[in-house]
């Protein structure tokens, strides 16, 4: 590693660990309490679909068809960069979430939608294998479920 490089990276960490405490001090200047990632972190832990609807709040799996999966390939030529666009005309949704089956870290991402706005998004993510992808919807207290097959032809996060 170059010395140009090395230095970038160590005044980045530096910045970091200087930044977390003055990032904290504002939050409580400004009347806002610190952030944390407690929310997450039961989302993100789950292995499985079922366990990520139990982390969200939801007591089973409600299936919905609800669900526009726009641009999402059913078949993907490579792994490495899938499209995935998400939209619903459900009312009141609160969040929605992307878990991938077969990667080895199954919860992707969670969006948070705010009242007002339109329940959509899309981004890019990799799969490891041809596998089920599932848009968590939490409305109203509930999960709503739905899911797309992708098809991989050349493999992304798992080789």
């Amino acid at each position: 590693m170059d010395d140009t490089r090395r230095g970038f990276i160590q005044c980045a960490g530096l910045a970091l660990c200087l930044g977390a405490p003055w990032a904290d001090a504002f939050a409580q200047v400004a009347g806002a309490s610190a952030p944390t990632q407690d929310w997450a972190q039961g989302v993100f832990a789950a292995r499985n679909v079922r366990e990520a609807v139990r982390a969200l709040g939801g007591a089973a799996m409600v299936e919905t068809q609800e669900v526009s999966w726009g641009n999402t390939p059913d078949i993907a030529e490579n792994g490495m960069v899938v499209p995935i666009a998400i939209s619903t005309t459900l009312p009141k949704v609160e969040s929605i979430g992307i878990l991938i089956e077969k990667n080895p870290n199954p919860m992707a991402a969670l969006y948070e939608v705010l009242p007002g706005t339109d329940p959509s998004f899309r981004a890019n993510f990799k799969l490891g294998e041809s596998s089920f992808v599932y848009a968590l919807i939490k409305q109203e207290g509930k999960v709503l479920v739905a899911r797309h097959e992708i098809k991989v032809t050349i493999g992304g996060c798992g080789g």
